[in-house]
C-alpha cells in the first residue's frame, strides 16, 4: 500500500506574523476613514505604510488572502486620506462640516445662519486659511447657495437692516468694497449682488457681512480675518 505523501506549503516562520500586515494594514485604514477623532488617528498615519509593506512581503507565502485582503483595504484606507487631506487643504467643507466650522471660527461667523435653510441648492463652503480649514490669520470663509428670489430678498432686506457703518480709516467708505474683492476672487461677479457689512471680528481690517443676488437668488455669507 502506497502512502501519498502530503506536500506542505511553506508558511511564516511564526503565525503570528502571518496576520501582523493584513491587522495593522486594516486597523490603521479603518482608524483613518472612520475614527479621525480618535487619539490613535495619529499612529493610524504610520502604521498604515508599514501595515502595506508587510501585506506585499506576505503575497509571497501561503495562504495568501490575508495578505490580499489587508492590501486592498489599507490601500483604500491610504486613498481615502489622500483625497480628504486634500479636499480639507483647499478649504471646501461638506454641509455635515458646516456646524464644526462654526464652532471653530466662532469669532468671526456670528451673522451666518446657524443651519443651512432646507430650500437652499447648489451649497458651497469654503474655508481657507494657511493651515488648510482651521482658523488662523488671514483666513477666509464664504457660505454660498441659491434660494428663491422671493427668500433671497427676505434675507437682503434683513441685512439691510442689521448693516453697520464701514470705518473710513480700515475700511473705506464703501461697505462693499470687501465683499466684492471676496466675490471676484472666487469668480462672481459683483455687480449684480448687493453686499452689506455686518460685523468686524476682532476689529482692524476684519470684516463679515453677506451679499445678495435677488435676481439669480445667490447668497453669500463672508468674513475675512
Amino acid at each position: 500500500m502506497t502512502t501519498a505523501s502530503a506536500t506542505v506549503d511553506p508558511i511564516l516562520p511564526h503565525g503570528l506574523l502571518l496576520l501582523f500586515g493584513p491587522v495593522l494594514a486594516i486597523g490603521s485604514a479603518a482608524t483613518v476613514v472612520f475614527g479621525s477623532s480618535s487619539p490613535l488617528s495619529c499612529l493610524a498615519l504610520p502604521a498604515l505604510p508599514l501595515g502595506i509593506v508587510v501585506c506585499l512581503i506576505g503575497l509571497f507565502f501561503k495562504p495568501r488572502w490575508p495578505a490580499i485582503l489587508g492590501l486592498v483595504l489599507g490601500l483604500v484606507g491610504g486613498s481615502y486620506f489622500v483625497m480628504e487631506n486634500s479636499r480639507l487643504n483647499s478649504g471646501h467643507l461638506r454641509i455635515s462640516e458646516y456646524p464644526q466650522m462654526l464652532q471653530l471660527a466662532s469669532g468671526g461667523t456670528t451673522h451666518f445662519p446657524r443651519a443651512i435653510p432646507a430650500n437652499a441648492t447648489d451649497v458651497r463652503i469654503t474655508a481657507l486659511g494657511p493651515y488648510g480649514w482651521l482658523p488662523a490669520p488671514d483666513f477666509c470663509i464664504d457660505l454660498r447657495y441659491y434660494l428663491p428670489p422671493a427668500d433671497a430678498e427676505k434675507v437682503r432686506a434683513q441685512a439691510e437692516t442689521n448693516a453697520i457703518a464701514a470705518d473710513p480709516k480700515t475700511h473705506g467708505t464703501d461697505p462693499g468694497a470687501h465683499a466684492n474683492q471676496f466675490i471676484l476672487k472666487h469668480g462672481g461677479h459683483p455687480a449684480g449682488f448687493k453686499s452689506y457689512l455686518l460685523v468686524i471680528p476682532n476689529g482692524g481690517m476684519n470684516a463679515g457681512g453677506v451679499s445678495v443676488n435677488t435676481t439669480t437668488g445667490e447668497v453669500i455669507y463672508w468674513v475675512v480675518y
